[in-house]
């Protein structure tokens, strides 16, 4: 039999448990809160990846940009991007421990807040270690498909250049017939390129025909020409485009040909306009004729101008800017249907109306260097370009006559 006072003691209440240390909780808290989550450098590394990747963007739009630089650049990034997917694992794996340990941390109702502060900060570095590989995976696909660009860009130099080199170093005229939203248009287009050199043969000048896909192929074309002592007399370019110009690129055809600049202004890719020009300007002679046929290329109409002005006249910019002649059409033009009746003939007759003077096919802004409208009567051929040439047989007689 079991004795009483065992008894008695067996049916006593358990004794309370011993008071929480807060002193020592609170010390463990305060030491959690001290742990360092490699957050911080996880964003710098985040945001240089970012801005890496947007100066590429921004050097892949430039006309000399090539493919070995794109190259480079994409390596750089994929190693900038690992680094980031490291310390997102680094930061992951911290987060991790930080939340366990706060969570299996017993505290007094005194505590509560700062506790739920630190499993907030766990959670919210583990999302954002979660959400970093994604976003360095994102920046590398980009990277790759400027990549790609790049190697198009350089296929389509190589066909330039070679063109370029069978024309010969006498070429004194260049056009440049830019593409359209169709292959169909495209062939069209290259040619009325052939048409319009033609022209250019019928009034003396020595052309070359090119098709372009991008502003930067407008550039590089120009920059060669410039390489080749800016000899250039006039250029006719044409296509689709509006009141900040002629587009040059299929801005509105899928896949790694689509051009992501199509027109530049003073307005409108303002950089890549200000390369433009001066790549215009070394490339031809002082007061060299251009022709840009476009909708709208030389702004508004009549009509238009009565109704709802736009003050943007894109040849007339040229004019000023790189100081040329530039001829351009007010307000549509028929270039807007390739298979309408008189394209060629309009075409035909826009740079004939350029090189010559006479009947304008339809309102347009003949602007001399400067931007002023060119005077009654004034005829481009004979006023610059004969006169120019006039003068240089006269100076290569005399060089002649000194050498004899």
């Amino acid at each position: 039999m079991m004795p009483l006072l065992l008894v008695a003691v067996l049916l006593q209440d358990p004794p309370p448990p011993p008071p929480p240390d807060t002193a020592a909780i609170e010390a463990e808290l305060a030491g959690l809160e001290q742990v360092v989550l490699p957050s911080e450098d996880l964003d710098a590394l985040a945001t240089a990846l970012k801005e890496r990747v947007e100066a590429m963007e921004k050097r892949a739009r430039a006309h000399d940009a090539r493919l070995p630089e794109m190259q480079r650049l994409r390596t750089e990034i994929e190693s900038a991007a690992q680094v980031v997917r490291d310390r997102a694992a680094a930061l992951a794996t911290a987060a991790a421990d930080l939340e366990k340990r706060a969570a299996g941390l017993a505290v007094p109702d005194a505590l509560k807040e700062r506790l739920r502060k630190t499993l907030d900060r766990a959670t919210e570095a583990a999302d954002r270690a979660k959400r970093a590989p994604s976003s360095a995976d994102d920046y590398v696909k980009k990277a790759g498909t400027l990549v790609a660009e790049a190697e198009f860009n350089e296929e389509r130099y190589r066909i330039l250049e070679r063109a370029i080199a069978q024309a010969g170093g006498s070429v004194n005229a260049v056009v440049l017939a830019t593409t359209g939203p169709n292959e169909n248009e495209d062939r069209a287009f290259a040619g009325y390129a052939q048409r319009l050199a033609n022209r250019y043969r019928a009034n003396g000048l020595k052309p070359v025909a090119l098709q372009i896909h991008s502003v930067r192929e407008a550039m590089h074309v120009l920059d060669l020409y410039a390489k080749r002592g800016g000899k250039i007399e006039s250029i006719v370019m044409f296509g689709h485009g509006g009141w900040d110009g002629t587009t040059m690129g299929r801005s509105y055809r899928d896949g790694i040909a689509k051009d992501p600049i199509g027109q530049v202004s003073p307005t409108y890719n303002a950089e890549e306009y200000r390369q433009f020009v001066d790549l215009l300007k070394t490339a031809t002679r002082p007061g060299a004729l251009f022709v840009g046929w476009s909708c709208h290329s030389a702004g508004d109409n009549a009509a238009e101008r009565a109704s709802s002005p736009d003050k943007r006249i894109w040849t007339r910019s040229l004019a000023e800017d790189a100081k040329l002649h530039t001829v351009g059409a007010q307000g549509a033009t028929a270039m807007e249907n390739v298979t309408k009746s008189g394209v060629i003939p309009l075409l035909e007759q826009a740079l004939q109306y350029g090189l010559t003077g006479g009947r304008s096919p339809q309102q347009t802004w003949f602007a001399a260097p400067g931007g002023a409208q060119v005077p009654a009567g004034f005829n481009w051929y004979q006023q610059v370009f004969a006169k120019r040439r006039q003068h240089g047989g006269v100076q290569g007689a005399l060089r002649k006559a000194l050498e004899d």
